[in-house]
């Protein structure tokens, strides 16, 4: 990923995505007004940062990119598979989904994010976009799946025309999981997939490697990853374990 930053506002890009064809942004926490333990560009209210300070923030996101506010779409995450559209007679701000697709130039998608998995989709060839949030429900079930199925029935979307991007997410060694949990990957993933790991009898998930999986199998072959973990960067990103979800939350957003 490619380091930016404007207005006081860190951020990052995709080499793969180029600005001019996709405008994008993985928003770090840099470059906003709320206070610890939200700090500091904390795009949510759901854990309890004041509405004043989020919306200073979106501000502040709408200013330093020119995006245009009646045309941002966003969704009330739920950890789930459901995959909406966006157009230019809907906006989305409050449906319960955890992807969402346009092919409808000037319309922005913003999702939130503080270790689940942001990934953004993109055919060049037909102008079509995805963005999706994809926690380890989302994952085990198949969020990919129906984001890429969903690309093909309502714009015709080739999957090996699709570029995917992986953003920042938490990494394989902070995310120690239960049995329980490990053995539902288990059965979906093969041993040789490395997305359950254990050591000294705890076991531990790398998302990143099961939707890495999940894209190949849906047809996307072309994939960057950004690198970078909540955890580890959390200088740079939120991280609801590291932080006990007395944090924020980052934002992605694309637009055609």
């Amino acid at each position: 990923m490619i380091y930016n930053s404007t207005q006081d506002i860190v951020y990052y890009t995709f080499d793969s995505l180029h600005p001019n064809e996709l405008k994008h942004a993985v928003l770090s926490r840099l470059g906003g007004v709320s206070k610890h333990p939200y700090s500091s560009l904390n795009i949510s209210t759901s854990t309890g940062d004041s509405h004043f300070a989020v919306h200073t923030n979106m501000d502040k996101i709408i200013s330093a990119f020119t995006l245009t506010s009646t045309k941002i779409n966003t969704l009330n995450q739920v950890h789930g598979t459901d995959v909406v559209v966006a157009d230019s007679t809907t906006t989305h701000n409050s449906t319960q989904a955890d992807a969402i697709i346009t092919n409808t130039p000037d319309t922005t998608l913003l999702l939130s994010f503080a270790d689940c998995v942001p990934i953004i989709l993109f055919d060049n060839k037909n102008k079509a976009a995805a963005l999706i949030h994809s926690g380890w429900r989302g994952t085990l079930n198949g969020i990919i799946q129906s984001t890429v199925l969903k690309m093909k029935n309502a714009y015709r979307c080739n999957p090996a025309n699709i570029l995917a991007a992986i953003g920042p997410c938490i990494s394989t060694k902070h995310y120690e999981v239960s049995y329980d949990i490990a053995q539902q990957f288990m059965r979906i993933y093969p041993p040789d997939s490395k997305v359950v790991r254990k050591i000294s009898n705890q076991y531990y998930i790398s998302l990143v490697d099961a939707n890495i999986r999940n894209l190949t199998n849906s047809g996307v072959m072309k994939i960057e990853l950004s690198n970078m973990c909540t955890v580890r960067d959390n200088k740079y990103f939120y991280s609801h374990r590291l932080e006990n979800n007395q944090t924020g939350r980052f934002g992605v957003f694309i637009s055609l």
